[in-house]
Order: C-alpha cells, then structure tokens, then sequence
C-alpha cells in the first residue's frame, strides 16, 4: 500500500493546501493530513485564530476529501508525521510512505540523517518517498 502524509499550518486554508491534499489523494490508497491547531499572530496582520478555523475544517474541508484521506487535530504537524513513521518502522510495515511538501520545506524538516533515526528500515529500503512539489504547482 502507499500511503500519502501531508502536515499543514494552514492558517488560513487556500486552494494550495486543497491541490496538494489532492492530489495525494489521487495518488495513493490513503492519505493522512495532520493540521496544526495553534492561532498564527503576526505583527501588522489580522490574526487567523484556530477557534474560527477548526469549525470550517470540520464542517467542510475535512468532509470534502471523502473516506481516503483522514484529518488529525493538534500538535506539530511533522511531528505526527515522523510519529506516524517511527511507529510504522517498528511494526515492521512493508508499505510505502509519500510524504508531501515543497521542496524548501521538505529538505529542512525532512534530513536524510532524520528519517534514518526515525524510520530506519523504512528508510534505508526506500520506502519513505519526499515529493516535491512546487507551491506554483498546487496554485493554478
């Protein structure tokens, strides 16, 4: 199986986030989205607060992608991801893991020496898969 992992900000949801949940969707047998769940307050900006967003990701965004991909609420979305993978490395998983990003945000969070400590086998057999993916690319 091929499972897509896509960790999100997301603050505010943008047709962006919508393509690249997608198109993982399309493309593998399930999807998890793992979504931050903390407010973005920025200097000269209107603050995007999780209480206002959390009901619009329930209510119509989450329901949107249909049964292939499931949502997740809380704590550092590439956290959970390498959760997600360290727990399926020790299970001894022979499935395949996409993880979705931009390529800036993929290097950054996602080192090789990372993924080697966190997914071991996982990793070393070539089933943790970066894809890149350009933010142009999930906007037009």
């Amino acid at each position: 199986m091929k499972h897509g992992m896509i960790g999100l900000s997301a603050k505010t949801y943008h047709r962006g986030h919508d393509s690249l949940v997608r198109m993982a969707i399309k493309e593998c047998d399930d999807v998890s989205v793992y979504v931050s769940a903390t407010d973005r307050v920025r200097p000269n900006e209107a603050p995007v607060l999780w209480r206002d967003m959390e009901p619009l990701w329930r209510k119509h965004i989450e329901p949107s992608y249909g049964e292939k991909a499931k949502v997740a609420y809380g704590g550092s979305p590439i956290r959970k991801i390498y959760e997600a993978i360290g727990a399926e490395n020790e299970a001894g998983s022979e499935d395949t893991y996409v993880i979705y990003s931009d390529p800036e945000d993929l290097e950054r969070n996602f080192p090789p020496q990372a993924l080697e400590r966190y997914a071991g086998d996982l990793y070393a057999k070539g089933r943790i898969i970066l894809e890149p993916i350009q933010r142009t690319a999930t906007c037009q």
